[in-house]
């Protein structure tokens, strides 16, 4: 009965959906910024630092119709909009892929909860035109699923539904396209990706928003092959916001939080930086595994700010030189919306304001690390397992890539 009820479910979502009119969607939105280009940025590389970009909870981006989906009726989610909701999404991929080469960005991470109905073709078919952008420009990127992806979101990846489409637009298959890619698990839905910058190895692991115990044992077997490369741990729920605000292992839903720190964080030294979204918020921590050593833990998840996140997204700098790891959130989309859509544009009477307006580099507030710094001394933290193999350019007098950023940007 359970089975019969989600597949009716699933048929109704899908009534009404067009491909042509997706795919027509995705076209126009592509072309959009190519015609209405922003004045060029002015950023010298090469100094010894390099930006992974995060992209969290793109959902109501691909939802793009401005309808909130229920069983017998939808209503609309963004009234009003003179645009399409989908232009965030590709505000993100196109300004990402443009500036990829500069910001020295050796993927992009995707952190999962790519579309809102996990049944709708069309939502997977805008999601998979927004990151086809990167792939036309040669920039690779991570994906794996969250609980929106999925239909029995309860149910770990070894127990997953025949209708589930995750697999369809973003399996092995299209993984494979990734220059960084190296693999993925039996199931298909986590993915392992190698990466060098400076000559320093990086591993990235992408898991699977609720990963059974095969899949934690396949994540360990991939750690264990790569004993002396730096891990960074990606999956769509580790971290969210207690009442207090503060920033805590996950252990509401399926508890992965816990899980993964308990299976996997905690006992693999070369697990440096974990990466997730899903809760409502922004927060870096610092946590330290069972050798004593630091373990930096990233949120970022916007979807229930203005406009379903209005194109915000995250840049993490990791600067070898200087020794340190940094974040400024920012939104791509709100630089073409003020340009292209002056009407719609709403100025933020404060630098923290997320709820109501257009804001460009949101300041930090109580429960929003939006930006940050703090030291990592990256060759004393890969020591414990010979990790370290950077080898840097002469010293140079060049800001931090996010630095000549965020002040090129403000002065727009």
């Amino acid at each position: 009965m359970k089975a019969l009820t989600s597949l009716l479910a699933c048929c109704l979502l899908l009534v009404g959906c067009n491909d042509s009119d997706t795919q027509d969607v995705v076209e126009r939105d592509q072309a959009f910024f190519r015609q209405h280009p922003l004045p060029p940025l002015e950023i010298v590389s090469g100094g010894g630092s390099f930006v992974l970009p995060l992209l969290p909870d793109t959902q109501f981006y691909a939802e793009n119709n401005h309808r909130k989906r229920h069983l017998f009726r939808s209503e609309q989610r963004f009234p009003d909009l003179p645009y399409q909701p989908a232009l965030a999404f590709f505000a993100q991929t196109f300004w990402l892929a443009k500036y990829a080469e500069v910001l020295q960005v050796p993927l992009v991470v995707h952190l999962g909860d790519v579309v809102e109905n996990a049944g709708v073709a069309t939502q997977w078919q805008t999601a998979s035109g927004a990151m086809r952008t990167l792939e036309e420009r040669g920039v690779p990127y991570s994906i794996a699923t969250g609980e929106r992806d999925v239909h029995e979101e309860a149910s770990s990846d070894d127990r997953r539904s025949f209708l589930d489409r995750f697999k369809d637009h973003f399996g092995p298959e299209r993984a494979a396209w990734q220059s960084t890619y190296v693999g993925s698990d039996p199931k298909g839905l986590s993915q392992v990706h190698l990466f060098q910058r400076y000559g320093q190895t990086f591993l990235l692991l992408a898991l699977d928003w609720n990963p059974s115990q095969a899949t934690l044992a396949w994540a360990q077997s991939v750690i264990d092959e790569h004993p002396r490369v730096p891990v960074i741990l990606a999956s769509h729920s580790i971290l969210r916001r207690n009442a207090g605000g503060a920033a805590e292992l996950s252990r509401e839903d399926n508890a992965s939080g816990a899980l993964l720190w308990d299976r996997l964080i905690r006992r693999n030294d070369q697990i440096f930086l974990t990466l997730n979204a899903h809760a409502d918020g922004a927060a870096h921590v610092r946590m330290l595994n069972d050798l004593g050593h630091s373990v930096d833990m990233v949120m970022v998840d916007y979807q229930h700010q203005y406009l379903g996140g209005n194109g915000l997204l995250q840049l993490l700098e990791l600067d070898l030189r200087r020794n340190h790891l940094g974040a400024l959130s920012l939104s791509p989309w709100v630089m073409w919306k003020r340009q292209v859509y002056p009407q719609a544009y709403k100025p933020c009477a404060s630098p923290q304001a997320l709820r109501d307006c257009d804001q460009l580099m949101p300041a930090d507030s109580p429960g929003w690390d939006n930006q940050f710094q703090v030291e990592l001394d990256y060759q004393a933290r890969f020591s414990g397992f010979h990790g370290y193999s950077a080898q840097l350019p002469l010293q140079s007098s060049q800001a931090p890539l996010l630095e000549q950023l965020q002040a090129q940007l403000g002065k727009r």
